[in-house]
């Protein structure tokens, strides 16, 4: 036996694959897109959206008005992997485009144009966003410092810099931000972390952000986990009993010893199997969760 989420659109496994989207226009938890290849329009899930344009990178906006550390600062963003979402030298732009889209992370020059400079500006910001904030400086007097380490960012960098202390950086900023223990800008990543929407996890010399609305099912792997996504997997530094513990209990459902699954990503459930059906891929249902997760869906034969 077959159960089957109800919809008219539940059913319908989408596999588009497009280059370019030039319009966008949200509705719920579906969007129209128009295509420029092939033209016409689409509805589909966001998360489809998001697998397939937007990606898994750390969005970075960059506030410098020197040339050259601009310059600099945007080809080290795209060297570690991350996306320069953009590059702005004056306080009001950045508030207007810290409105319209707030990114990941901001690299804060503090002497910038405008009516308020970097640490002002800071202040600004997290009065309604609570966007970590890197200061990039060439000042490193005490006035300066006493005045930054009053906002909250979070770290401090002074010109010139390179590759490897932006990275570090970035990565004591990302555990800071989650309340681990760091005891020095230059100590190993030894634990991906999991925020209240979203993963970061290192892969490779990067962290990957990854939101948990993505995560189709999770499964112990050794004393780690791997995340699987639409057309990804990453490996979570996550022992599975942790993760269990701080994944939110009304949208992740235990199926198995080893495996748990996101239940808006659930198309159908075959009893015959014991299988979750998700898209392509199947996760086990086992007797010992197999009437928990019934009662969660509310599905019924």
């Amino acid at each position: 036996m077959r159960l089957q989420r109800s919809g008219i659109f539940s059913t319908i496994n989408l596999k588009l694959r497009f280059t370019t989207c030039i319009r966008q226009v949200s509705i719920t938890s579906w969007t129209l897109i128009w295509l420029k290849e092939g033209g016409g329009w689409a509805l589909l899930r966001k998360r489809y959206i998001y697998n397939q344009i937007i990606s898994y990178h750390m969005h970075v906006l960059i506030v410098e008005d020197e040339a050259l550390y601009a310059g600099q600062l945007e080809i080290l963003i795209d060297k570690l992997g991350y996306h320069h979402q953009a590059t702005l030298n004056n306080s009001k732009d950045v508030l207007a485009s810290v409105h319209n889209r707030q990114p990941d992370l901001i690299l804060m020059d503090i002497h910038i144009r405008g009516e308020h400079d970097g640490i002002e500006l800071t202040g600004l910001i997290h009065d309604h966003y609570p966007i970590p904030v890197i200061f990039i400086t060439s000042m490193s007097d005490d006035l300066t410092f006493n005045r930054a380490s009053r906002t909250q960012a979070v770290h401090f960098i002074l010109k010139p810099f390179d590759e490897l202390q932006l990275q570090r950086a970035i990565e004591w900023t990302v555990r800071k931000m989650a309340h681990q223990k760091t005891d020095s800008e230059g100590e190993e990543w030894k634990e991906d972390v999991l925020f209240e929407d979203h993963f970061y996890i290192k892969k490779k010399q990067k962290l990957e952000k990854v939101v948990l609305d993505e995560v189709r099912f999770a499964e112990a792997d050794g004393h780690y986990c791997t995340l699987h996504t639409g057309d990804q997997k990453f490996m979570l530094r996550m022992p599975f009993s942790e993760l269990l513990n701080r994944l939110p209990a009304d949208h992740f459902l235990q199926t198995h010893r080893s495996f748990v699954a996101n239940k808006a990503h659930v198309d159908s459930i075959n009893l015959e199997d014991s299988v979750l059906e998700m898209g392509e891929a199947t996760v086990p249902l086992s007797k010992g969760h197999r009437d928990k997760v019934l009662e969660a869906l509310k599905w019924y034969g």
